[in-house]
């Protein structure tokens, strides 16, 4: 299934409807009631491609009545509109927590909101909750990363998207000669006329929807911008494996397409990234839009029944919540208080190697490993979520709670929320230092809507300036690569500065590229403040020069003093990555041992 088929089927009637309907429920901000009253967990239903929810309580009402169902629609028409996938899905899956705080979770979606709803059960997983019903209603899975669809939203102008709203209405009704005459001419001069004086011809010319002719272009226009937004989230998605079945909804009659251009794929492309042992398929009578009209919506309606009344007698243990992150890297003497070591985006517990060295034999260390860096295990998705998971892992080690925790990078937000909840549940901390990390909240590199390429180029730049010499990446030719192509590339420049062993192949990356991705998405704005002492040590930049270099160090000392006010800072040597290597380590070991409680003193 291409873009251009996921989109064209509910758009026109949906902006139709929109219209008519005028401004009203476009901003919902949270979750609609569909319906409240039922006595099992809710479904939720999330918006199609068109960013609305007209059909919510069409399906709602084919579903068992003992079910609550609440609609998802999108971003409202009067904000700034999502781009990626991945941050639509953050945002589904805060209203969702925000009326069921925990799982286990039952959600579906048509069309854009099937993929919506395989990303944000890829995110659920991540914060360690139970997604019990992932449903796909006839949603085809991304297929344009991987070089198979030409990218046709990257520089598309409310101009070609109009037209494009044309082009369906031209499919919709059958079009005379003069319509496609008119929309060839139009087309020509379109990039020459602003949105406005085309948006008058095209009405004028005939082209639009009788039901369109009346309103403004003003009016049009947020509805165009929401749409070519979803493309653009549709078109840079790159899905990855999740462990829990989905349930496939895919309409008996599709649209034809060559054979040669895509062959029939029963599965609509999710198993290119899932067993098919674990996608259960359900064909339903009607084509994509007709699914949801009557009689069709109703044997939509029990399918969905049935499904969800199965999954919820199966138990859902994953290997997720079986990890243990914990690595022991040194064993020290059993009663001194250990170390915990948390690294950061994508790292391995590894680049805590010659820090452990030079901390002293006596003293136990641990490394915290992220969970997804080794294999195909889901990353955490939320530094509460691997703070939770990490703390747990400490107890079975020092259930009193008072140990040494350091964070480099991200790993100092998550070190940072490790010392949050140790000190909620009335604990203490021997002490926290936190290395090289932006503070929480604010506006760096954390916390980000990446699409996969950006993740990707985010990750050639930290290479290079672990490497401190350049990959020899030329950036044109990755960008215009699919996903397997870009992990080539990449795996090639590492080689080539000697970061990977040469045995190594590119699958290698997988898992390290996907827990750096979510962790540069990840969020995060600490509960309260940290009242303990917090220190803090910060490398250079060498990409700026020395005044920008501390200004940028004072705004980050300043953005952390919000949440920690006894917080200390020191000016470490070497770089983000070369502050944990010799020579500096040895000078970043002798700081820390400098700063800690003396015997007696109190815990943090």
């Amino acid at each position: 299934m291409t873009v251009v088929d996921l989109f064209k089927h509910s758009t026109i009637a949906s902006l139709v409807a929109h219209l008519e309907q005028g401004e009203s429920g476009t901003a919902v901000k949270g979750a609609i009631p569909v319906r409240t009253t039922g006595s099992e967990r809710p479904l939720f239903l999330i918006h199609d491609n068109s960013g609305q929810g007209l059909w919510f309580p069409l399906l709602a009402a084919q579903i068992n009545s003992e079910i609550p169902v609440y609609g998802l629609p999108g971003v409202p028409l009067d904000e700034p509109q999502l781009q990626t996938i991945e941050g639509m899905a953050a945002r589904l899956v805060d209203i969702m927590r925000t009326v069921q705080p925990v799982g286990p979770y039952r959600f579906a979606g048509w069309s854009l909101g099937g993929v919506l709803a395989y990303e944000v059960a890829n995110q659920l997983i991540g914060q360690d909750q139970i997604v019990e019903f992932a449903g796909l209603i006839d949603a085809g899975c991304p297929v344009s990363r991987s070089g198979t669809n030409p990218p046709q939203a990257r520089n598309q102008s409310l101009q070609t998207s109009l037209l494009r709203l044309c082009e369906g209405l031209a499919r919709e009704i059958p079009p005379t000669a003069e319509r496609r005459l008119t929309l060839s001419g139009l087309k020509k001069v379109a990039n020459g006329l602003d949105f406005e004086e085309l948006f008058r011809q095209c009405r004028e010319s005939g082209a639009l929807h009788e039901n369109l002719v009346d309103h403004t272009a003003k009016e049009i226009e947020p509805y165009l911008i929401r749409l070519m937004a979803h493309e653009r989230a549709i078109e840079n998605y790159v899905a990855t494996p999740i462990p829990i079945p989905i349930y496939l909804f895919t309409a008996e009659e599709q649209p034809d397409v060559p054979k040669e251009l895509a062959p029939p794929d029963p599965l609509m492309g999710w198993g290119s990234v899932r067993h098919e042992r674990q996608i259960h398929l359900f064909r339903v009578p009607g084509n994509h839009r007709s699914l949801m009209d009557d009689p069709h919506v109703v044997i939509l309606g029990q399918a969905l029944s049935v499904a969800i009344a199965q999954v919820s007698k199966q138990r859902h243990d994953l290997p997720e919540t079986q990890y243990c992150p914990l690595v022991t890297m040194q064993v020290g003497k059993r009663n001194n208080k250990p170390v915990f070591c948390v690294p950061g985006a994508g790292d391995n517990v590894i680049g805590f190697i010659e820090l452990a060295g030079v901390i002293g034999s006596e003293c136990p260390i641990y490394g915290l490993q992220p969970r997804g860096v080794e294999g195909a295990l889901v990353p955490h998705s939320t530094v509460e979520a691997a703070a939770t998971m990490y703390l747990e892992a400490i107890n079975t080690i020092q259930p009193d709670g008072r140990a040494h925790l350091i964070g480099h990078s991200f790993g100092g937000w998550v070190a940072f929320e490790i010392a949050t909840q140790m000190r909620a549940s009335g604990r203490s901390v021997a002490s926290l230092t936190i290395i090289d990390s932006e503070a929480p909240g604010g506006n760096g590199l954390l916390g980000r809507a990446y699409t996969s390429t950006e993740v990707l180029v985010k990750l050639i730049e930290v290479m290079e300036l672990a490497a401190d010499k350049s990959l020899g990446i030329h950036r044109a030719e990755f960008e215009s690569q699919n996903i397997a192509g870009q992990l080539r590339l990449l795996h090639e420049g590492i080689l080539r500065v000697g970061l990977m062993p040469r045995r190594s192949t590119p699958n290698a990356l997988r898992g390290p590229v996907r827990t750096f991705g979510a962790a540069l998405r990840a969020s995060y704005r600490p509960q309260v403040p940290f009242p303990g002492l917090v220190r803090l040590a910060l490398a250079r930049d060498p990409r700026l020069d020395d005044r920008a270099d501390q200004r940028e160090r004072q705004a980050t000392l300043e953005g952390w003093r919000l949440w920690s006010p006894n917080i200390t800072c020191w000016d470490g040597p070497g770089n983000h990555f070369s502050i944990l290597k010799p020579p500096h380590v040895k000078t970043l070991a002798d700081w820390w041992r400098s700063g800690l409680p003396l015997d007696g003193e109190k815990d943090q």
